[in-house]
């Protein structure tokens, strides 16, 4: 998974982290 480049899914779980790890790691 590349997807370091953003913080982990520690803080922005909200709902930030769906969108960027949606579209990022993939």
């Amino acid at each position: 998974m590349t997807g370091e480049q953003i913080a982990p899914p520690s803080s922005p779980r909200d709902g930030e982290d769906i969108t960027i790890t949606a579209g990022l790691p993939k």
